[in-house]
């Protein structure tokens, strides 16, 4: 029973969005933030799988058989979103121990563009699966490390208090979220 509803989506990322949610900015949030604010509501989404993939000619070029994958990870130029962009420096920390060097970063604050900076060999980037499905099964895209999967919990933050439109729209967001998201 979702009547009209105009929405202003706000971009920025997940990591920063609750700041937007608790200055009252924004009506609802996405963030990776479990832990919900007085007066709010979260609800756990699921799980966005990040996976890092180059063009399979950018891998031939950076990535060759043999060579050291932490020297890989840091002579081959990669992407990231906007200058508050951490994911791509907490991965190569997790997965590969990298904490004092990173790669050259070109900044591509646009989904589309940010995929299509991967798509064209000019970075390796990390990129949520479900953005990349298509390119993966024509081999647009691959992956350089199949096991080294990201799983960023997702969590809706919303207010304890709704209206009728409200509430559906959050249901409705929780409802499509368990469609496209893994939750185990």
């Amino acid at each position: 029973n979702l009547k009209t509803l105009t929405l202003e989506v706000i971009t920025d990322d997940q990591e920063n969005t609750l700041e937007y949610f608790k200055k009252g900015l924004v009506s609802a949030c996405l963030s990776t933030t479990e832990k919900a604010i007085s007066g709010c509501n979260v609800d756990f989404l699921g799980y966005m799988d990040y996976l890092l993939v180059a063009s399979p000619e950018f891998k031939r070029q950076y990535f060759k058989k043999g060579k050291n994958h932490r020297n890989n990870l840091i002579e081959a130029p990669a992407v990231i979103f906007d200058a508050k962009d951490r994911l791509h420096k907490r991965y190569l920390e997790r997965f590969f121990d990298i904490h004092d060097q990173s790669p050259s970063y070109h900044i591509v604050p646009s989904v589309h563009g940010f995929k299509q900076f991967a798509l064209l060999g000019y970075a390796y980037a990390l990129i949520p699966r479900i953005d990349i499905k298509k390119e993966l099964l024509n081999k647009q895209l691959v992956e350089l490390f199949p096991k080294a999967v990201w799983r960023m919990p997702l969590y809706w933050h919303s207010w304890k208090i709704q209206t009728e439109n409200y509430k559906a729209f959050n249901s409705l967001v929780l409802k499509v979220a368990k469609k496209y998201l893994n939750s185990e």
